[in-house]
């Protein structure tokens, strides 16, 4: 069973590794890779943002697998963006992740007057399509996102919190 560990800027290097692995840059809507300095502005905004919680995702080894982030929109809704580390990929860490996510943000989640968790996936991103699926939420519908075609899925459980 994974855990949850909030993200501190001591994690900047291991998130921007993360991030510029290349499946997940292909799985990106922007594809280049991230340098140093953009990473560290966006991170420090990230963690110092009351609209934005990024937790490591750690193993039963107690090692970091991952991180999720929640992005709270304003209008009662948060987007989920996840990444499991390339070697730690097909091992459900992903599906775990997700499933426990609502429950274990649920004081971010009240906080913020969240309503809603939803994604965006680029169309070809079948891995994340499918965890996303198994982790109950709804069918992907097409739509356009950062100017791009996207699958856009919403976690049918909260509508119902």
């Amino acid at each position: 069973m994974v855990a949850f560990q909030r993200a501190t800027l001591t994690n900047c290097s291991l998130l921007l590794e993360w991030a510029n692995d290349p499946d997940v840059r292909r799985g990106a809507f922007h594809s280049a890779p991230i340098e140093w300095n953009e990473h560290v502005q966006w991170l420090t905004a990230q963690l110092s943002s009351a609209a934005s919680a990024i937790w490591l995702v750690i193993g039963d080894d107690g090692a970091p697998v991952g991180h999720v982030r929640l992005w709270a929109d304003g209008q009662g809704g948060a987007m989920v963006s996840i990444s499991i580390r390339h070697d730690m990929r097909r091992r459900g860490f992903g599906l775990q992740a997700l499933s426990l996510l609502p429950e274990y943000a649920h004081e971010f989640l009240a906080f913020m007057g969240i309503r809603y968790l939803y994604a965006f996936i680029r169309p070809d991103n079948v891995a994340s399509l499918a965890v996303f699926r198994r982790a109950g939420y709804t069918s992907p519908r097409p739509v356009i996102y950062e100017d791009q075609p996207a699958m856009y899925v919403e976690w049918a459980g909260m509508r119902q919190v």
